[in-house]
């Protein structure tokens, strides 16, 4: 009976505990909600990781929080293939105690969320300690946005949010693995030439349609737009005036 019981009251907590997160509302009107966000250029296939560490003054007993990572950026096959209890693993390593959740949000698209409650003994977070870590691959080039929130901290079980006005957040994303391909060698014959800025051309007039590596190589300033001004850099690249970083 006991079994029953406690297996009844998990789910209801997880139930609970989704729908507070996909609302992200849970927030006091008056609180201010601690936020990270991290703006990074990237190329299609590359792999980013995102780390956010949280400052907290006081002892808390659990958090609620999200990462939201763009439509143009996906979880990692690792990340997306984990079983429940290895993606908290990954995503928050830093809990080890109280109810730990981690999962894809099914309410909001390109996020997910995590929570931490009844930590026995609590956690002290006043050294800027790792609050979630995650890995992102790009699904296109251009610039990407990351966000970190919190939407709740928990002071004690009956004290929620008293702590949010003065929890930050700081966090850092990185390039970690770089997709195989060469900028600006558009028909990946191992150099730049003028066969490639024609090519690139080709594309922009729809006589041919780039995909994949090849739409990666030429996308030379990583904007995420196959323009002009891409097939002009291929040519400065070609005369000497410039290099691809």
């Amino acid at each position: 009976m006991f079994k029953s019981h406690s297996k009844a009251v998990a789910i209801v907590l997880a139930l609970v505990l989704t729908i507070s997160m996909c609302s992200m509302s849970a927030t006091a009107a008056n609180e201010a909600t601690p936020t990270d966000t991290q703006t990074i250029t990237v190329h299609q296939g590359d792999v980013i990781k995102y780390s956010v560490y949280m400052t907290v003054p006081e002892r808390f007993v659990g958090v609620q929080f999200a990462i939201d990572y763009g439509s143009n950026l996906e979880l990692s096959s690792e990340f997306q293939s984990a079983s429940a209890s290895d993606l908290v693993k990954m995503f928050m390593p830093t809990f080890t105690n109280g109810i730990n959740l981690a999962n894809p949000n099914p309410g909001v698209p390109n996020q997910i969320w995590g929570s931490n409650v009844h930590a026995a003994g609590g956690y002290e977070f006043k050294n800027g300690e790792l609050l979630a870590t995650v890995t992102l691959v790009a699904k296109k080039s251009g610039t990407a946005k990351i966000t970190a929130s919190v939407s709740e901290i928990y002071k004690d079980n009956d004290n929620f949010d008293s702590l949010m006005s003065v929890t930050t957040l700081n966090g850092e994303a990185e390039v970690v693995s770089s997709a195989e391909h060469t900028l600006g060698d558009v028909n990946g014959d191992g150099n730049i030439t003028v066969a490639d800025a024609i090519e690139v051309q080709r594309h922009i007039a729809n006589i041919v349609i780039l995909e994949g590596e090849q739409l990666t190589a030429a996308d030379t300033n990583a904007d995420g737009n196959i323009t002009v001004a891409d097939a002009i850099e291929i040519q400065r690249v070609i005369a000497g005036l410039t290099t691809f970083a």
